[in-house]
């Protein structure tokens, strides 16, 4: 089942019917069908700390986690990380690490062999007309524009062509173009270019010596989901980043830095105007992924202080209540027996003396 391109100003996401993890890389089952559901806040609240919390560990001081550092050693060190992590994407969907980073991409030119009129031929005694061809260049180029993507095509000068209509071909990047072709939002914060290799580690199916004459689809489009994958590496280092700002959150040790990886984790959040029901105009926040919807929803928990530890296992929670303590009856129940065995241990030390 394919999906319509996506608008995330709507404030759905896609998820696939499964995932696999394949060379390293979680992508849907070949043969998965998509579907769109709606981020709400409670859902997005259990995704963050799902994310956070049981995927890179834990956001308890002194709970052993993922460390963005040591990602290349997750085998040693937790062989169940990545099998974590491809649980998360099949209640989730993937992160939107290409939309969130990309901030347009171009795409190798395209040559078309179109008609463009007829010239005279024949014979003096029976004259016909011959139709003319040309070839016309194009290249399009998909750009992140207030969070929605969208597609521009640039035609080149039209050339002499005695070939016939319809025939298609892509010249590959020269080596001094390439670098251009896809500028990137990377972590440190700071736009740049980077070569087509950089989209093929979303896309396992193209080989390398195709990166540089692929067509790739437009982010978030119907044609992209299908192909589309993230590398479990790099999931693990969202979780882990994601887990870390929540303990600071907690701890109330947010500093500069924090704050600035708050900012990349947002992904460019824009504002988008919107119709409403009512006829009036609106606004909405467009978030480029599911990663910056998720960083969205723990700056909103933040400003209500429903981040929290719970007072009887240690771990992250999420309440609107400003008395909560625990994250579950069970974890309530189980400090208040405690506590009454600690209140019968001190009445028998009392009574000795």
């Amino acid at each position: 089942m394919m999906v319509r391109d996506l608008d995330t100003a709507s404030g759905d996401w896609v998820r696939a019917d499964d995932y696999v993890l394949e060379g390293g890389v979680i992508r849907p089952l070949r043969v998965a069908a998509f579907r769109r559901y709606h981020l709400d806040r409670v859902l997005l609240r259990s995704a963050y700390v799902a994310l956070a919390d049981q995927v890179a560990g834990g956001v308890t001081p002194g709970t052993w986690g993922v460390h963005p550092s040591l990602i290349m050693w997750r085998d040693k060190l937790d062989p169940n990380l990545d099998l974590r992590a491809l649980n998360w994407c099949k209640e989730y969907g993937l992160l939107g690490l290409l939309s969130h980073q990309a901030l347009s991409i171009t795409l190798p030119p395209q040559y078309s062999n179109e008609e463009i009129g007829a010239m005279p031929g024949g014979t003096d005694d029976e004259p016909e007309w011959e139709p003319e061809y040309a070839t016309v260049p194009s290249q399009r180029t998909h750009a992140r524009l207030n969070g929605r993507w969208t597609t521009v095509v640039a035609m080149g000068p039209v050339e002499e062509s005695l070939s016939a209509a319809g025939i298609v071909s892509v010249r590959p990047f020269r080596a001094e173009e390439e670098p251009a072709a896809i500028i990137s939002r990377w972590d440190d914060g700071i736009t740049r270019s980077v070569p087509h290799r950089w989209l093929g580690r979303f896309f396992p199916d193209v080989l390398p010596e195709n990166y540089a004459t692929f067509q790739w689809p437009r982010p978030l489009s119907s044609e992209f989901w299908p192909d589309y994958g993230e590398p479990v590496a790099e999931v693990l280092r969202v979780a882990a980043e994601l887990r870390d700002i929540v303990r600071r959150i907690i701890d109330h040790s947010v500093t500069g830095p924090t704050l600035d990886q708050l900012n990349r984790l947002l992904g460019a959040v824009t504002i988008t105007p919107v119709k409403l029901k009512t006829e009036r105009i609106g606004r909405r926040l467009t978030p480029p992924s599911l990663l910056a919807w998720m960083t969205l929803a723990i700056l909103r928990d933040a400003e209500r202080s429903a981040l929290r530890l719970c007072d009887g296992c240690g771990r992250f929670y999420t309440s609107d209540d400003p008395k909560s303590k625990y994250h579950s009856s069970k974890c309530q129940d189980a400090a208040a027996k405690r506590r009454k065995r600690g209140a019968r241990r001190s009445a028998r030390v009392r009574s000795r003396d």
